[in-house]
Order: C-alpha cells, then sequence, then structure tokens
C-alpha cells in the first residue's frame, strides 16, 4: 500500500509541475486506459459501458480545461504536445464507448495517430501495429467475439 502511494504521489506532483494543481485529478483517470489485459495490466475495471465513457467524457474536459496552463518545464515533447496526446486519447475512449461508435473510423484515427509510420514503409512483416489496433477496436465492439473486462461492454 506504502508504494502505491508514492507511485500516486509522484504522478501528482509529475501532472502538477505540467499543468498546475487541477491537473492532479488526471491520476485518478490513468488506470482507466489499461483496460486491454494485453497491454500487461491485469486489473479489472468493473464498471458499467456508460460509467466508463461518463468518466471519458470528464477526462476530456478536465485536459481540455488545462490548456494554457501548461508550465514551462523542460519536457519532450512539450506539455501542451503532452496535453494533446491525453486529449486524443481521452477522446478516443469516450468514442469507443459512446451509444453508436463508428468502429471503422476510430480504427482509422487510432491508426493514423499512432502507427501511421507504417503506411510509408513497404508491406511491412511486423504484423503487431496492425494487430494492436485490430485488438483496441474490437475490445470495445460488443459484435467482437472478444470477451470484455467491463461488464456491458
Amino acid at each position: 500500500m506504502r508504494r502505491h502511494f508514492g507511485k500516486v504521489r509522484l504522478t501528482k506532483t509529475f501532472y502538477r509541475r505540467l499543468f498546475g494543481p487541477e491537473a492532479e485529478q488526471l491520476v485518478e483517470f490513468l488506470p482507466l486506459f489499461e483496460i486491454v489485459p494485453d497491454w500487461g495490466n491485469h486489473a479489472v475495471i468493473d464498471l458499467p459501458r456508460e460509467d466508463f465513457h461518463r468518466r471519458m467524457r470528464q477526462g476530456v474536459d478536465l485536459v481540455h480545461d488545462l490548456k494554457g496552463r501548461e508550465s514551462n518545464v523542460p519536457f519532450h515533447p512539450s506539455p501542451e504536445a503532452y496535453r494533446r496526446e491525453l486529449e486524443f486519447f481521452f477522446q478516443l475512449f469516450a468514442d469507443l464507448t459512446g451509444p453508436s461508435p463508428d468502429f471503422g473510423e476510430l480504427h482509422d484515427r487510432y491508426w493514423k495517430r499512432v502507427y501511421a509510420i507504417y503506411d510509408l514503409l513497404p508491406e511491412h512483416a511486423d504484423p503487431r501495429p496492425r494487430n494492436a489496433t485490430i485488438q483496441l477496436i474490437r475490445f470495445f465492439d460488443p459484435k467482437s467475439n472478444q470477451s470484455p473486462v467491463i461488464p456491458g461492454l
């Protein structure tokens, strides 16, 4: 428990230094991104789909409200670029769990943001980027044969 407290305190300090005290709230949202078990997280997130969506929307709003509050600490990418990345992923996960997601569009949006470099390379033998993208989208698609962690997904 003490070790976990240290991680939480460290993470809150990190976000406070980047964006100010309001950013400490981000820490409670971060575990929600670790929903796909194959990504190294084994914690079960037990939230109905609607509650997960609501939490992601709260995260979108929080990160959006941090715009313009970035500090001048040396950080790469810049704090603003990092804030935009957080906003992208909060929005993506909110859209994945929304009332009627367009999974094809969300697949393309994720691919273009995370793995677009592979479109510039000759046909690549490594299937992991495409498989990771497909796995993420299928995880949230109720028509998929994957077994979701969140009840109702």
